[in-house]
């Protein structure tokens, strides 16, 4: 009797078969643009709210952000009739969110020309995409993180 060593052709297909439908789940979420887009967005406007703050401090004048559910807008005044200057020199200084991606905040708020806000307590801003990320600015510094 012969004893060879190796894998069945059963085995084979059972192993392809396995491999075919992990694929099938696990690449298109690994592959999916939302979470990069959510995630890339909650960095944006992260840099966009310090880049605020450091505008009101070396403009010496207040710098108001107007956050909607679909957008963060910077302006000199809280009409947004003077929109700010980005930090690519593009006016109006906006950050629009991409589709799959929404703010939890609705609102205004101010840094004033020493980079402070104009709230008595840490204001948190949710970023909703695949999953939700918290911005936090700081009461009494303005610090965002």
């Amino acid at each position: 009797m012969r004893h060879s060593s190796g894998f069945t052709l059963m085995e084979l297909v059972m192993v392809l078969l396995l491999l075919g439908i992990l694929l099938g789940i696990a690449v298109p979420r690994m592959f999916s643009g939302e979470r990069f887009a959510a995630h890339g967005y909650a960095d944006q406007l992260l840099a966009g709210l310090r880049f605020a703050r450091s505008l009101a401090i070396a403009q010496r004048t207040p710098v108001y952000v107007v956050v909607t559910s679909s957008e963060a807008r910077f302006c000199f005044d809280l009409a947004c009739a003077t929109p700010a200057i980005g930090p690519d020199g593009s006016r109006p200084f906006r950050l629009r969110a991409p589709a799959s991606v929404a703010l939890g905040y609705a609102g205004s708020f101010s840094f004033d020309a020493l980079g402070a806000p104009d709230f008595a307590t840490a204001l948190q801003l949710p970023v909703t995409g695949d999953v939700t990320r918290v911005l936090t600015v700081e009461a009494e510094t303005g610090y965002a993180h």
